[in-house]
């Protein structure tokens, strides 16, 4: 099932560097595994404000360091961020 989709992904996109890379290949046949494990990780409270600490950060042009409540948690929770997107991204493909 991952290469068949693999191929349907190129042939709609046309360029692998458009390709969900942080995905894993499951996820790339069932993207909504990813979106799962994203609420999983963090109750939707946690998530607003993480979005939000990024919007007070982007809005001053600084360090997102300075306004995170916990910093142990920014990789994590930045690599999560990303897989939500990309999965989004293949499920938006799909539909084309």
């Amino acid at each position: 099932h991952v290469l068949k989709q693999v191929k349907l992904i190129y042939k709609k996109v046309g360029d692998w560097n458009c390709f969900p890379y942080k995905l894993r290949p499951i996820e790339w046949v069932n993207p909504r595994l990813a979106i799962k494990d994203f609420f999983e990780h963090q109750s939707l409270s946690h998530w607003k404000g993480k979005l939000h600490e990024i919007l007070q950060a982007s809005i001053r042009d600084e360090s997102i360091c300075e306004y995170m409540n916990d910093h142990s948690k920014l990789y994590w929770d930045c690599a999560l961020l990303e897989r939500l997107v990309e999965s989004m991204w293949v499920i938006k493909v799909l539909e084309l």
